[in-house]
């Protein structure tokens, strides 16, 4: 009888292990294509995982590679599964050197749950967790979890999103209330494709770099990161400045090699206000406002 038993638990430990990656399977090389139609105008993102690093036996990092077809910026994410969690993904923003992970997505939540997801004052509330059974684009049908998304901003709610997450494919549909609409619409997984799926080569993603400089969070409260790309090697100036045209830092000051780069600025030690980074290179100059909130 004691043999039983424990082989039957066996099984449950497996199944629970194994949770979050079956909704949201993770494996090298896989690519994620979704459709984005906002009120004024749409777009083709791509996700790919380019990365798989193990620091120890439990834990598992994925670093993800995010383009659009609307610009040439190359953005990148990490997932982890952490094995004493096995029913959470987590995430971070933490683009040169992941650190701090928060939680994604949870399997095990119940109504009026609520956690933080990131370091730049998102929250999710689950006060409609539930799993249902959801169609892809492509017409397969299976279980989902879904998620009600609350972005807080200084304690305040700025908009609402409804996120499914299904058995099998991970995020098929994202929806901001009277905002906009992302779906799913074709993927690789584990080399098997999915839906209308497109590979890179046919459609041609940007792999050339334009000059360009960004932030996010804007505004902010504390820390942004400010993420720049170069068409070509050479050397990279970027400096801040106030309204008033006084620099207030040289973040930036050496060689780069062609590509996207980032840098997280912490506007701690400073008022309040507007200010500019300014990127400087090869005798041109892009500029990015940037609105300091505390």
């Amino acid at each position: 009888m004691r043999k039983y038993i424990i082989f039957i638990l066996f099984l449950c430990v497996i199944k629970i292990n194994g949770q979050i990656e079956k909704y949201f399977p993770l494996h090298v090389g896989d690519e994620r294509q979704y459709y984005r139609h906002t009120m004024m105008y749409y777009e083709i993102l791509y996700e790919k995982i380019v990365e798989l690093n193990q620091p120890d036996s439990n834990t598992s990092i994925y670093k993800v590679e995010k383009a659009s077809n609307l610009n040439s910026v190359i953005k990148h994410y990490y997932y982890k599964i952490d094995k004493t969690d096995p029913n959470t993904l987590f995430y971070s923003e933490e683009f040169s050197n992941p650190q701090n992970f928060y939680p994604l997505y949870k399997l095990i939540a119940k109504p009026g749950d609520e956690w933080q997801h990131s370091p730049y004052n998102y929250i999710w509330i689950t006060f409609a967790y539930y799993t249902t059974v959801l169609p892809t684009l492509w017409g397969v049908v299976d279980s989902s979890a879904n998620y009600y998304k609350s972005r807080m901003e200084y304690g305040a709610p700025v908009d609402y999103s409804l996120l499914s997450v299904m058995k099998g494919f991970g995020l098929i549909r994202e929806y901001i209330f009277e905002v906009e609409m992302t779906n799913l619409t074709g993927c690789r997984l584990n080399g098997i494709k999915y839906g209308d799926f497109v590979d890179v080569e046919d459609e041609n993603i940007p792999k050339s770099y334009n000059l360009d400089i960004k932030n996010y969070p804007n505004p902010f409260n504390g820390q942004t990161i400010i993420e720049y790309s170069i068409p070509n090697e050479g050397h990279v100036e970027i400096n801040i400045f106030n309204v008033l045209g006084e620099k207030i830092i040289t973040s930036v000051n050496e060689i780069k090699s062609a590509g996207s780069h980032n840098f997280e600025w912490n506007a701690n030690n400073i008022s309040s206000g507007i200010y500019f980074a300014v990127l400087n290179f090869n005798n041109k100059k892009v500029t990015q406002k940037i609105i300091f909130q505390k």
